[in-house]
């Protein structure tokens, strides 16, 4: 499926297209952890050349769900340890011929954490790429 432009492992990876253009936005606290803000500028196409070529079929799917090229701003909460926190971007969604701005936030918390994890009933589970019009894997 789609899911994957909403995973935040994915996600993460576009970090990888961060331009120079960083602004250090000041401390904040992000889940009871002192952290910095950071506004950030992802270059997408650059993004796609810094991962392995064994990974950049997922990611340009992850990235084409975000508009596909140019630019794209986003803000990051990096804490003491050098690890994301927070990571919030704003792109382009299209349904049909509409498109509109979509936010995406994602919160990182529990670090090496025993994780059990069970999937939710079908009647709670919806396709994503149906719901934006996005083309097949």
């Amino acid at each position: 499926g789609q899911l994957n432009q909403v995973d935040p492992n994915s996600s993460l990876d576009a970090l990888r297209g961060v331009t120079s253009d960083v602004q250090n936005l000041g401390s904040d606290t992000v889940g009871g952890a002192a952290t910095t803000h950071y506004r950030i500028h992802i270059d997408l196409a650059q993004a796609i050349q810094n991962v392995p070529p064994v990974q950049r079929p997922q990611i340009q799917r992850s990235i084409d769900a975000l508009g596909g090229t140019g630019t794209l701003p986003a803000d990051i909460w990096i804490d003491r340890q050098g690890r994301p926190r927070k990571y919030s971007l704003t792109y382009m969604a299209t349904t049909g011929t509409t498109s509109q701005s979509a936010s995406v936030t994602f919160e990182y918390s529990d670090f090496g954490a025993s994780v059990t994890a069970s999937a939710p009933p079908a009647s709670q589970v919806a396709d994503f790429s149906k719901l934006f019009s996005l083309p097949a894997a």
